[in-house]
């Protein structure tokens, strides 16, 4: 994020009322949000119905990907090492995720709709073991010279879009909903059909409808091109790069060995699920959109799931309410609670049972400042979230939250701020302190400039013990044990 113009003016009391204006969520917020106010996070929670990831391998079989390099390593042995990690991360950490792979530029092909030169090796589905051991076999060249023969491409011209193979993997999930649809392409050449202007010209119009899709696209080159990989020449049509601003290239630096290329495809196979998605008002009547981010949490067992122990298929767990008396199934609006109140019994519905519980709607709204030299360690009670603007639900929210952000640093100082993250969730005194971007030498981000959200304790959450008086050794017996 670049610094603007946008000017801020900031107090440094806690104290003072607030206005409706300010404490209110704006009307038009509602309007922005994706949500149809039928989830249960409400209007501010991100809609994610299904969690469930979609990643697909698109794997380059030219010759260049079956030949050993100069430091001795096989990009096509790369690859399919890569998969087998990938595939077992997979079902340590996320089962139910679908993964996939495909090759292009293959002599046989192998896919529903007939394309040449496309084989679906692993249709999109759940990894297993199974697809692991196949995946080893594919790694042993020689043992497994019979099946590479009809993957490898031997000199034949290749009449295959790499963006229609990518688009026929991905077509099964076109009308599911996933937390995320990707593609990742792994190929030694920059330029592929390069004396076919028509069929790049087809790879692009695909890569546009998957976009449409919302399906993402990462390159990842291997083989010995890797010094000289260009994506200018045809892989900037598919995908939109960052342009670098003292060269005016693209910033892409290709991953020189496994190693670096494994942690870049982990760092791009794990989704940045935001927490949720809320207004910050920092002024009567000026609102930034923000989303809150886990950096880390402890780490728990997945919730079991119950299976039918004749068909081993998942069972729903239903509850019912029953009269004691007639043994009838009771109705919602036939249950109803009390409070004792005065020697009566109040009957609050449960829209007043709602209202109880409210106490605010969600968002985070900005109280004052304090000096950085305020914010002891041993208020850190819980993990802090990190905080990031939203465009895409009020444009402007990255110009305004930049400013915001340069001009704490600047004042040294963190925001206190008040924070109701869910409909009925009890309000929590939060502080805001600034992170400045932080670039490694090959300019590289390692820290992402942003807010850190820290959990303040109540008086209540801090304790003073008071500890017993212990006994006190005297001189001579501490001169005794020096003796001995």
């Amino acid at each position: 994020m670049k610094g603007t113009s946008f000017s801020l003016s900031f107090g440094s009391s806690l104290g003072g009322g607030q206005s409706n204006e300010f404490t209110a969520v704006p009307s038009w917020w509602e309007t922005l949000t994706d949500d149809k106010g039928d989830d249960e996070s409400g209007i501010f929670g991100l809609k994610e119905a299904n969690q469930k990831d979609a990643v697909v391998f698109l794997a380059d079989c030219s010759k260049g990907m079956f030949l050993k390099l100069e430091n001795g390593e096989i990009p096509w042995k790369q690859l399919i090492k890569l998969c087998g990690n990938v595939y077992r991360d997979k079902i340590i950490s996320n089962a139910k995720d679908l993964v996939g792979i495909c090759f292009y530029g293959t002599r046989e092909e192998k896919n529903n709709q007939g394309f040449e030169n496309i084989y679906v090796y692993h249709p999109l589905d759940e990894p297993s073991a199974h697809k692991i051991k196949e995946l080893n076999q594919l790694s042993d060249i020689k043992s497994s010279k019979k099946k590479l023969d009809l993957l490898m491409q031997m000199n034949q011209r290749n009449r295959t879009s790499v963006m229609r193979s990518g688009q026929l993997s991905q077509c099964s999930v076109k009308e599911e909903s996933f937390g995320s649809k990707r593609i990742f392409i792994f190929t030694g050449n920059d330029n592929p059909n390069e004396s076919d202007p028509d069929i790049q010209q087809q790879a692009q119009a695909k890569s546009q409808d998957l976009e449409q899709f919302d399906i993402e696209i990462e390159i990842f080159p291997l083989g010995s091109t890797l010094q000289t990989f260009d994506v200018m020449k045809f892989f900037h049509r598919i995908k939109t790069f960052s342009i670098d601003e003292t060269t005016g290239k693209p910033d892409f630096r290709p991953r020189e060995t496994i190693e670096e290329l494994q942690q870049q495809v982990r760092k791009k196979e794990f989704k940045k699920r935001a927490l949720a998605s809320m207004p910050l008002a920092i002024g009567p009547g000026v609102w930034i959109a923000i989303k809150l981010f886990v950096l880390q949490r402890i780490a728990t067992k997945p919730t079991p799931s119950w299976l039918d122990a004749k068909t081993n298929e998942p069972l729903s767990t239903v509850t019912t309410w029953v009269c004691q008396d007639t043994g009838a199934i009771l109705e919602d609006y036939q249950i109803k609670t009390f409070q004792p109140y005065g020697g009566e019994k109040v009957w609050p519905d449960k829209d007043e049972m709602t209202q109880i519980k409210t106490f605010g709607e969600p968002g985070l709204i900005l109280m004052g400042f304090k000096p950085m030299k305020t914010l002891k360690p041993y208020y850190n009670i819980k993990n802090p979230y990190f905080v990031y603007p939203d465009e895409t639900r009020i444009h402007g929210s990255t110009v305004a939250f930049n400013s915001f952000l340069i001009k704490m640093k600047e004042m040294d100082k963190y925001a206190v701020c008040r924070l109701v993250l869910r409909p009925g969730s009890i309000p929590k005194l939060a502080a805001l302190v600034p992170q400045e971007e932080i670039l490694d030498d090959a300019g590289v981000q390692i820290q992402p400039p942003g807010f850190n959200l820290i959990f303040l304790p109540y008086a209540d959450d801090v304790r003073k013990p008071i500890l017993p008086p212990q006994p006190i050794a005297d001189e001579d017996l501490n001169r005794k044990n020096e003796k001995s």
